[in-house]
């Protein structure tokens, strides 16, 4: 086999290197979609678990709700995080724990057609612990 020209060569690699961009370029962009999302996923996450624990400090269901709104009132929102929302708050002294969902609307930094906001929900459930004990 005969070796090819030094021409040919550069205009081979050149070749390569474009195409190689056209396709490392979207995998990068995808890849800090899918990042920014996880993040603000866990963030939902940890703000859900949280506002379960103070709302099962409290003694009823407007206090627990009064909790989360002041917990909500807090959250800053971003470029990425558009919005938060408690979609669930329940206070089950019967059953004895609280359930909070939260809603969290996610803005992807790059976004694909028909994928530019996303919707990520949290549900945590933690035991009341401001009953006191029956006599």
């Amino acid at each position: 086999m005969r070796p090819m020209p030094k021409r040919k060569q550069k205009g081979v690699s050149l070749i390569e290197a474009v195409i190689g961009l056209v396709v490392i370029i979207p995998i990068g962009l995808a890849a800090l979609d899918m990042y920014a999302f996880m993040v603000a996923a866990q963030q939902n996450e940890e703000l859900s678990e949280t506002a379960a624990r103070v709302a099962a400090t409290k003694g009823s269901q407007s206090t627990a709700e009064a909790a989360i709104s002041e917990i909500l009132d807090r959250v800053q929102t971003s470029a990425i995080v558009k919005s938060v929302v408690a979609d669930q708050v329940k206070y089950d002294p019967v059953v004895g724990k609280v359930t909070v969902t939260f809603s969290m609307t996610v803005h992807l930094p790059v976004p694909f057609p028909n994928y530019e906001n996303l919707n990520c929900q949290a549900t945590s459930i933690e035991p009341i612990v401001s009953q006191p004990a029956p006599l």
